[in-house]
């Protein structure tokens, strides 16, 4: 991503914004497609979350959603707050940032599709030999998580303020996961276990992988939206790295801290401090920080943390008074990482360059900061090691 901001920052100084401003129309079919079904692919680690969950006693889970919500609203509101302070210190003007088109809904074509997928796909479980079970689940288990995706963006905008089509998308495939677990007779964990695999112990790959590998692309796009939008983060720089350099240790600092005062293991703790950060670089730095035995519960809350953020980050910032896309981009992607940055495509088209900015740098930040031993000492004390 990084790679092309800078390409696409050299071409222009070499041949003018009108030779670079017809490379960045010549991508922008596909970078509006991915824009359009970003959210989708964010999907997987939700759907699996309940198996990550299973694991904590009953008491530790109720103190741990605690941490987890109080600590969600905490660092959105501070992230908000720090970008507003270092703007009124550096005296830096906002100016009217355009509005940026929203991805077109999906038409009856779209939803029909995939009906008629679902449709033949279920046909396929109960006619696919032995051999081609795990293929026929995979392609029910990706047409339910679509129609799913497509039957919550289709819901009235008044719902989705509550339901996020994410939500939505989760739900109906753990139904579909249920119902398969349930008629194939493998079970519901089973068909959940199989729906993401990462190709682990050379396991076949599911839906969910299929799904995931488009993320790739999804950081890539980032790289010339935020290009696209390069004065506004050039006139907002200090913001931009004031508020992911202190939300990079308030986040994990206040895990900590969090996790004391419940009366958390120090582990359990640590294990929830990236929870901010993309689960690529959260599980490396709960396992930098003594906590890789609890890997599960680290992606577990990344994904939920993330789907506070998609879910609740717009009302709450408007709640709050915080209205300019800067500041909205900025906290929802160092609060909620890649859910929350995924959900501004939709949402708020013109505030997604600084999320994706935000969302990029914070991961790098967390994890520089960790490999320091004076902040692993610092974390590990705050947590009651």
């Amino acid at each position: 991503m990084f790679a092309i901001i800078a390409a696409l920052l050299l071409y222009e100084a070499r041949f003018g914004t009108a030779a670079v401003e017809r490379v960045t129309s010549a991508m922008s079919p596909g970078i509006d497609w991915i824009g359009r079904w970003l959210p989708l692919f964010y999907v997987p680690s939700l759907v699996t979350l309940p198996l990550a969950l299973q694991a904590l006693p009953g008491a530790l889970l109720f103190k741990v959603f605690g941490l987890l919500c109080c600590g969600w609203v905490a660092s959105l509101l501070f992230a908000a707050f720090v970008t507003v302070r270092i703007r009124a210190v550096t005296n830096v003007e906002l100016l009217p940032v355009p509005p940026a088109p929203k991805p077109p809904g999906f038409s009856d074509a779209n939803r029909a599709g995939w009906a008629l997928a679902l449709a033949a796909s279920s046909l396929g479980l109960l006619a696919a030999p032995p051999a081609l079970a795990h293929a026929a689940g995979a392609a029910f288990m990706l047409s339910a998580t679509v129609c799913g995706f497509l039957a919550g963006s289709a819901t009235p905008a008044v719902v989705q303020k509550v339901l996020h089509p994410l939500i939505t998308t989760g739900l109906v495939a753990n139904g579909a996961a249920w119902l398969l677990g349930l008629c194939s007779g493998a079970g519901y964990d089973s068909v959940l276990r199989a729906y993401l695999t990462k190709g682990k112990a050379g396991a076949a790959l599911g839906a969910g992988d299929f799904l995931m590998a488009f993320l790739h692309s999804v950081i890539l796009s980032f790289g010339f939206r935020v290009f696209a939008q390069r004065q506004l983060m050039r006139r907002h720089f200090a913001e931009i790295m004031g508020c992911v350099l202190s939300s990079s240790f308030v986040g994990m600092a206040l895990s900590c801290v969090l996790g004391t005062a419940l009366a958390l293991p120090p582990q359990l703790s640590l294990a929830l401090a990236p929870r901010s950060v993309t689960v690529a670089l959260a599980l490396p730095i709960a396992s930098m920080l003594g906590a890789s035995s609890h890997a599960s519960l680290t992606a577990a809350a990344v994904m939920f943390t993330g789907l506070l953020g998609a879910n609740f980050a717009q009302p709450m910032l408007t709640a709050a008074g915080f209205r300019d896309p800067v500041v909205r981009g900025l906290a929802t992607a160092a609060s909620a990482h890649g859910l929350g940055t995924a959900a501004l495509a939709a949402k708020e088209p013109e505030a997604l360059p600084m999320a994706a900015l935000a969302y990029a740098t914070m991961g790098v930040t967390s994890s520089l900061l960790v490999t320091l031993p004076q902040m692993r000492a610092l974390l590990g004390a705050m947590a009651g090691m």
